[in-house]
């Protein structure tokens, strides 16, 4: 039976990963239908679509900050129906990895390990048991809560094998050269995760399913009138004015020429969209690699402009610290002077209203606040370092300051899901390595 094959790892709800850094304690020409009627709870929306490649319609649900397809895809330029059967109407195709990186519609894409990591967290506990269908499954059946259906396709390994016992789904999210990460739920309630086993080699097949494409107003606040702002590629931002302060409502998704060190989280491009890149503290600078080590006082091609437009469009810069303690003091209502300054406050009403894990505003029955009062609009991205590892995408996110600590460190600033009243703040102890990767929000000069 293939869960012998198969690594046996934990479900992918639960703790965050330990952290490497810390804070302080209507239808549309996309061939998309949606019925506004039919939800579940305030974040759930479902809808249909059409593939006009072969006029196939699919039903979707948005849940939360993301729009699934609520079936698995059934598109003949590739892949293989279970056995070779005729019809692969009920549990779609089985594709295999390199396949299934190119076969979603227009405006959709494969589903990231991240992207499954926050599905999990927004249907929360026993996730297996509501994401899968009620029926169709020869044990375990799941409750379908979210109308997300997932089915027991089975899996080509080899030979096809699993066909009403368990489901496996491709993510875009790569292992290594030979592996991706595969998502897949048995009798049991948990979605679970494979990779270092044969069963993630990217020559098997599985099914796949497709999110689509993210704009900013799945996480902005509609009540609020943005202005916008293009980088240096031309790729446009949202604006909002914040006091006298004009920011960046989206972290920097900028591509820097010539540079390997902007990353999207899991180096895995269908991130970077929703997220942005994550930068060192040199890339983000626009400084030379070297300054990571060394302080801009000891270094004329280190040196830190007032200020400091780094890889921000003209006109905009890197925040520093000043620039970091007067959002908050704006936010707060407070007129303290101290710098940097603390706050216990700030993050809850700069905060997306969704996309964290178990935050969301006053009527949404999480635990903790996100308000978005301002239409700042942060998301938890999570962060990287110098070793190809990533940590705490949906739990946190890390934003770079143009000011330095030393030679080797410069302040962050950094905000967790877990606590009605954050701490955005950036004192003596919260300051990083330069070649951690962070995000980046630029501000306007």
């Amino acid at each position: 039976m293939k869960t012998l094959t198969k690594l046996a790892l934990t479900a992918t709800f639960g703790v965050a990963t330990a952290l490497t850094f810390s804070c302080h304690d209507g239808g549309s020409d996309d061939g998309e239908t949606i019925d506004s009627s039919s939800s579940h709870g305030s974040n759930v929306v479902f809808g249909s679509f059409t593939d006009k490649r072969n006029y196939q319609t699919y039903k979707t649900v948005k849940i939360g900050i993301q729009t699934w397809m609520a079936e698995n895809l059934n598109y003949n330029a590739s892949g293989e129906c279970y056995n070779n059967a005729p019809d692969c109407e009920k549990y779609g195709r089985l594709y295999k990895w390199e396949e299934a990186m190119q076969v979603c519609p227009d405006g959709w894409h494969l589903s990231t390990k991240a992207e499954w990591i926050a599905l999990i967290s927004a249907v929360g506990e026993d996730a297996g048991k509501k994401l899968k269908a009620s029926s169709d499954w020869r044990d375990g059946a799941g409750i379908d809560s979210y109308g997300f259906g997932a089915l027991p396709g089975g899996a080509l390994n080899n030979e096809f094998k699993g066909l009403n016992i368990e489901g496996s789904w491709w993510t875009s999210t790569e292992y290594n050269e030979e592996r991706s990460y595969v998502k897949w739920m048995d009798a049991r309630n948990e979605v679970y995760e494979s990779t270092t086993t044969d069963w993630g080699l990217k020559t098997n097949s599985f099914s796949v399913r497709c999110v689509k494409n993210y704009s900013s107003s799945d996480y902005t606040n509609g009540n609020i009138e943005y202005g916008s702002v293009a980088d240096n590629s031309g790729k446009t931002y949202n604006t909002v004015k914040i006091g006298t302060q004009v920011w960046m409502a989206e972290n920097l998704n900028y591509d820097v020429p010539n540079n390997e060190t902007d990353i999207c989280y899991d180096n895995d491009n269908n991130n970077c969209p929703l997220y942005g890149k994550m930068y060192n503290w040199a890339t983000a600078m626009a400084l030379p690699s070297k300054c990571n080590s060394i302080l801009s006082t000891n270094d004329d091609d280190c040196v830190v402009k007032t200020p400091h437009q780094g890889i921000c469009p003209s006109g905009w810069h890197i925040p520093s610290n000043v620039d970091w303690d007067k959002l908050m003091r704006e936010v707060d209502g407070n007129t303290d002077t101290s710098s940097p300054y603390e706050s216990e406050t700030a993050s809850k009403y700069l905060k997306a209203k969704e996309g964290w894990h178990d935050c969301g505003p006053s009527n949404s029955g999480k635990t903790y606040l996100c308000e978005d009062t301002y239409g700042f609009s942060i998301l938890p991205g999570g962060s990287g370092d110098s070793y190809n590892n990533f940590h705490n995408v949906i739990y946190w996110g890390y934003w770079w300051n143009s000011s330095e600590k030393s030679d080797e460190h410069a302040y962050h600033r950094c905000v967790d899901n877990d606590k009605d009243i954050n701490f955005f703040h950036d004192d003596e102890l919260y300051h990083s390595g330069k070649f951690g990767l962070f995000s980046v929000r630029c501000v306007k000069d």
